[in-house]
């Protein structure tokens, strides 16, 4: 999706507002930093995608799958727009719900699919064994 149409789109989420991307770009890196910390990613942000960056790519943005921009990255940005702006706060409960609604299904039908070269293998994780699972089980749940 072009960033013109990501920043059209988060407008229309926002009753027809005509933010500009510099108003807007905060609130869309922090949607993609959440994006990126939740399935373990190192998507660009939008203010790191620029055609001297990505010649190839600018101006669409698609290393996150356009299903994913419109149900979580616009709404996110939306969400967090207005958690910031004191007059949304009755419509950001809302968009809340969307938003995390939206990152739960990306979170259980993306991970799994995030390509190669955006997968974050520098992160330090903590695997538990099925078989020493029992050894850290306080007693009483030990039995199921």
């Amino acid at each position: 999706m072009t960033l013109s149409r990501i920043i059209q789109s988060i407008n229309d989420k926002l009753a027809g507002e005509l933010l500009t991307y510099d108003a807007l770009k905060t609130h869309i890196d922090s949607v993609i930093d959440d994006i990126n910390t939740s399935l373990n990613a190192k998507f660009p942000v939008i203010t790191d995608f620029d055609a001297t960056s990505y010649p190839d790519k600018y101006p669409n943005y698609d290393f996150i799958p356009d299903k994913y921009i419109r149900s979580v990255v616009i709404p996110g940005a939306a969400y967090k727009f207005y958690v910031t702006d004191e007059e949304g706060i009755q419509t950001a409960q809302q968009y809340s719900y969307d938003y995390s609604n939206a990152m739960f299904y990306m979170i259980r039908d993306y991970t799994a699919q995030v390509p190669l070269e955006y997968q974050d293998t520098d992160s330090i994780g903590c695997v538990i064994s099925p078989s020493n699972l029992t050894n850290i089980l306080p007693d009483y749940m030990e039995g199921e």
